[in-house]
């Protein structure tokens, strides 16, 4: 299997999903991932899946936590604000 890079500039790198941050709020992420690490953090005390993104809602990098993710869509199959499916 043959994984091709991504720029993290392409708007079609982004992912959406659900996301729970550690204070609780919820609500829905649009990101271009970057990198993904095994760690902890400021927010994330214990060590764990951490997806290291840029959150284009937010015009910032961000640090979020893989367990705390929730309805994970790649950006190529939302089309209008529904999914598409991958059979169409």
């Amino acid at each position: 299997m043959t994984l091709n890079a991504i720029k993290p500039s392409d708007e079609t790198a982004a992912i959406i999903f659900w996301y729970k941050n550690w204070r609780g709020e919820e609500g829905y992420r649009r990101v271009r991932p970057l990198s993904m690490r095994w760690g902890s953090s400021q927010w994330h005390k214990e060590k764990q899946w951490l997806l290291l993104g840029y959150d284009t809602e937010n015009d910032k990098q961000r640090e979020f936590a893989v367990k705390n993710m929730s309805g994970v869509v790649g950006f190529p199959l939302i089309e209008l604000g529904h999914v598409v499916s991958s059979h169409d």
